[in-house]
């Protein structure tokens, strides 16, 4: 094979391993009911498209050394794809808070991304929050970030400080989750929690009355009502929380590039 053909087929192949590991762990084109061509197809078409901004290197060379290259491109890949869906997973969480809350912690829907029974308000919040990102760009913006990845970390220089960083950074913008999710359910969590100490202190006043046969589809009925109230302030967080996203990638560029 020629040295020059070989040194771009070579780094195509770096590129699209980089390409493939994030669509396997980012928002929206990992979930289980895209199918696994669409994700294929869609690499191998940036991968072209990323080919104009990436320049052949004539050092790669099919041995042992180019197989630690492609486990290095990989977790590029991964990494960029999981701080992506970290937020999404925090939006989730919070729709788990809400659901204890309400009584329907019980009521289950399938989640599209992880195919697991999930409750029915996390489901709801997910959904939400998947089309809000569609209807902002939010998938192109993830996609140009990635493209913007080859400038950051050039094919094949990320260190494993780099690596390293990174994960330590994200596990701290992990434990950041249960704070975003505590914040979007606080809103919902205080008023349900002002009708159980209602309750309980009519409870207490008239106990001839069965108040758990009243009080739980009461609950219920607030809950729903206060969701539809929240919605458009949800909205709002959202746009900082896919803002948060986006640094989220940056902050891993940054600390794998050069």
């Amino acid at each position: 094979m020629d040295v020059g053909l070989e040194a771009w087929f070579l780094s195509m192949l770096l590129v699209f391993t980089r390409m493939s590991a994030f669509f396997v762990t980012m928002p929206l084109w990992s979930y289980r009911n895209v199918p696994v061509v669409y994700r294929i197809g869609l690499a191998v078409a940036l991968t072209m498209l990323a080919g104009s901004q990436v320049a052949a290197n004539p050092a790669f060379v099919l041995d042992g050394a180019y197989v630690l290259l492609v486990l290095k491109e990989a977790l590029v890949g991964l990494l960029l794809g999981f701080a992506a869906s970290l937020i999404f997973a925090a939006i989730q969480m919070a729709g788990a808070m809400i659901d204890l809350q309400m009584g329907f912690a019980l009521a289950n829907l399938v989640d599209p991304q992880a195919g697991v029974p999930m409750p029915v308000t996390s489901n709801l919040k997910l959904m939400l929050a998947m089309l809000f990102f569609l209807a902002i760009d939010g998938h192109h913006q993830l996609i140009r970030g990635m493209m913007a990845s080859f400038r950051w970390i050039p094919l094949g220089q990320a260190e494993w400080d780099g690596f390293a960083a990174a994960a330590e950074w994200l596990a701290r913008f992990f434990a950041q989750g249960f704070l975003i999710a505590l914040q979007i359910s606080a809103p919902m969590a205080a008023a349900l929690f002002l009708v159980d100490l209602a309750i309980g202190i009519i409870a207490r006043t008239v106990p001839q009355m069965n108040f758990f046969v009243v009080g739980f589809p009461f609950k219920m009925l607030l809950g729903i009502v206060v969701l539809l109230l929240v919605v458009p302030g949800f909205f709002a967080v959202l746009l900082g929380l896919f803002q948060h996203m986006f640094e989220a990638m940056s902050q891993v560029m940054q600390r794998l590039g050069i």
